[in-house]
């Protein structure tokens, strides 16, 4: 099992893939256009919660699914939130 901060350094790295490289600046122009109508703030939400699956499916050997998943989905929500209230 890999150590905390090298799974906390994984995690904020794929956290900043998510918001600068896999995010094109259009989807930022529709997000503060649109707010939470916006397609690609669905998606971008879905990129986060989808690298905090791998990164902890990767690093975490004895970590069970579930807590992946729910992990996963809390992460996603909160960026969703998050982004929307930012959208304003």
């Amino acid at each position: 099992m890999v150590a905390e901060p090298e799974l906390l350094a994984a995690l904020l790295l794929a956290h900043l893939l998510a918001d600068f490289y896999f995010q094109p600046f259009s989807w930022v122009q529709q997000r503060n256009e649109k707010h939470a109508l916006a397609l690609p703030l669905y998606l971008h939400a879905l990129i986060h919660g989808v690298l905090v699956a791998v990164v902890m499916l990767i690093l975490s050997e004895k970590i069970s699914i579930a807590t992946v998943g729910i992990s996963a989905i809390i992460v996603a929500v909160s960026h969703f939130k998050i982004d929307v209230v930012k959208s304003y």
